[in-house]
């Protein structure tokens, strides 16, 4: 008898960037990436960059997940992605999910190993090659 490798589900930590007030993409990305069969944690709101990084390897996350919204300055993004970025194992998958406005990216050039999503679905594509690359 031929047993097929049962993949692990994706762990994903979903949370905001310090000083974002608006939690609802996250809650919605959460509940998306559940049903797909994740394994989600949601940090909830005002989470110290640090605290994110411990979170994550707490969690064995694959992926962390941040929802900026658009009353976010765009000015503050980058450096705090690049921050986070530098801080977090590289076999921890960075995704920023959000949108400035219509047609606009919420940043233009994410750090290396960062990946940005416009819209759930794109999250979900990801969410299911993540799953497939771990059965392997």
């Amino acid at each position: 008898m031929i047993c097929a490798k049962k993949a692990r589900l994706p762990r994903v930590l979903l949370a905001p960037l310090p000083e974002e007030m608006h939690v609802m993409g996250q809650i919605m990305t959460e509940a998306v990436l559940a049903d797909q069969g994740a394994n989600t944690v949601n940090a909830g709101s005002h989470m110290p960059i640090n605290e994110m990084v411990v979170a994550a390897a707490a969690f064995r996350a694959d992926v962390l997940a941040l929802s900026i919204s658009l009353a976010r300055p765009k000015r503050r993004i980058r450096p705090a992605l690049i921050r986070l970025r530098r801080l977090l194992p590289s076999r921890v998958q960075l995704w920023v999910e959000g949108r400035a406005g219509e047609g606009e990216e919420i940043i233009t050039r994410p750090p290396k190993g960062t990946r940005i999503f416009s819209d759930l679905a794109a999250s979900v594509t990801a969410l299911h090659d993540l799953a497939e690359q771990q059965r392997d």
